[in-house]
C-alpha cells in the first residue's frame, strides 16, 4: 500500500493539470498555507489550482480523493475514446439509469463514466428532450472532456471540441441504424 500512496502523492505538483468533478480542468499554480479547523486551528499546506470556472485549492495530502484526478494522459484517452466510438448503451433505459451515472459524476471524477455519460447523453438528446438535470450535466461534462482532450493532446480547445463532436455523431449514426434496422431494443 505504501507504495501507492507514494506514487499517488507524487501526481500533483506546480504545473501539473487536474480535473475537479465541479470545476473541470486546471492547473495547479501553486502550493499554499491555508487555515484548516478542526476543532484546532491549524494551516494545512494545499495546492491552489485555477481554472475557467474559479480558483480551488485541496490539501496536498489528500491523494485518495475521488473529486480530483490528473488529467489524462493520450494513451488513457485513447482507450476510453474507443468506448466514445461504440453506440449508446441506455437510449431506451428509464431515466434512472442516466440519473444514477449523473449523480456518480458528482463526487467521482473518472474519465470513463464521463465519456459514457456524454455519449448516451449526445444520443438521447437527438431524438428527445433532455430533462434539466440531463441538459446541463451534458453541457458541464463536454466541456470537461474537451478540455481535458485539449490540454492532453496540447491542442486548441476549439479542434478538441470538433474532434469530440465528430466521434459522439459517429457513435449516435450507428446507434441510428441499429434502431433503425430494429436492432435497438435486443442489443
Amino acid at each position: 500500500g505504501e507504495w501507492i500512496m507514494a506514487s499517488q502523492a507524487d501526481q500533483y505538483s506546480i504545473g501539473k493539470w487536474v480535473v475537479h468533478c465541479r470545476y473541470g480542468v486546471g492547473q495547479i499554480t501553486a502550493i499554499e498555507d491555508k487555515p484548516f479547523y478542526d476543532g484546532e486551528n491549524r494551516k494545512r499546506s494545499c495546492y491552489k489550482v485555477e481554472t475557467n470556472n474559479g480558483d480551488f485549492w485541496f490539501s496536498a495530502d489528500q491523494s485518495d480523493n475521488p473529486r480530483i484526478r490528473t488529467i489524462a494522459t493520450p494513451r488513457q484517452f485513447r482507450l476510453v475514446l474507443k468506448k466514445l466510438k461504440k453506440p449508446p448503451q441506455h437510449l431506451e433505459a428509464d431515466k434512472s439509469v442516466l440519473k444514477q451515472m449523473i449523480t456518480q459524476l458528482r463526487t467521482n471524477v473518472e474519465l470513463e463514466p464521463m465519456v459514457g455519460l456524454v455519449r448516451e447523453l449526445f444520443a438521447r438528446n437527438q431524438i428527445k428532450t433532455l430533462s434539466t438535470d440531463e441538459d446541463q450535466a451534458l453541457n458541464k461534462y463536454t466541456k470537461h472532456l474537451t478540455m481535458e482532450y485539449a490540454v492532453s493532446f496540447e491542442m486548441d480547445v476549439r479542434a478538441a471540441k470538433s474532434e469530440l463532436l465528430s466521434m459522439l455523431r459517429a457513435s449516435d449514426r450507428e446507434a441510428g441504424e441499429k434502431f433503425f434496422f430494429g436492432l435497438g431494443s435486443s442489443a
